[in-house]
């Protein structure tokens, strides 16, 4: 089973691998786990009328990448990081 270790309202400037919108977060978590390259997803919520949800599934985690890339106080999304156990 996976865990994921949330940041909220933060957000990870990392590769993309798959973009998924209209699903929950415990939705995201499932893909996430099943894809072996994704090692995280940002939980983004885009308002405008009404509300839509997207899962940002990235191939880095914020170690594997530069510094200034883990963007901060951004409301409208959570960081979720894999962790294998």
């Amino acid at each position: 089973m996976d865990r994921f270790q949330r940041y909220h309202g933060s957000y990870l400037l990392a590769p993309i691998l798959d973009i998924t919108s209209d699903v929950s977060e415990r939705e995201c978590m499932t893909i996430c786990s099943t894809n072996r390259e994704c090692l995280g997803f940002n939980y983004y919520e885009r308002k405008r009328d009404t509300s839509v949800y997207y899962c940002y599934m990235v191939s880095k985690t914020a170690r594997m990448l530069p510094l200034g890339s883990f963007v901060l106080n951004f409301t409208e999304c959570d960081y979720y990081q894999r962790h294998c156990v």
